[in-house]
């Protein structure tokens, strides 16, 4: 079995938790760090992407809007006639 240092197991903490969504401030005070600031620098790279859910939700939905039976259709450009005058 290999030897596992307790810095090791922080850092393997603090990195599962970011991954898992658990907010940065709650984290820094578990790992006992003098500010949220030393938490990002140690561990900021671990967040990139942490709001990748996001976008996904976002494409969901337009691909949904897209295949819905009642989705909008686009409305018709006015015609000359009936675009007002300045």
């Amino acid at each position: 079995m290999r030897h596992i240092r307790v810095h090791d197991a922080r850092h393997t903490y603090a990195s599962l938790m970011l991954r898992r969504g658990v907010p940065i401030a709650y984290i820094s005070r578990q790992l006992g760090h003098s500010s949220i600031q030393v938490t990002v620098d140690l561990y900021g790279h671990f967040m990139s992407g942490a709001d990748r859910h996001h976008v996904e939700g976002l494409a969901e939905a337009i691909e949904e809007a897209a295949t819905r039976e009642n989705a909008t259709t686009a409305q018709p450009v006015p015609s000359v006639e009936q675009q007002p005058t300045a």
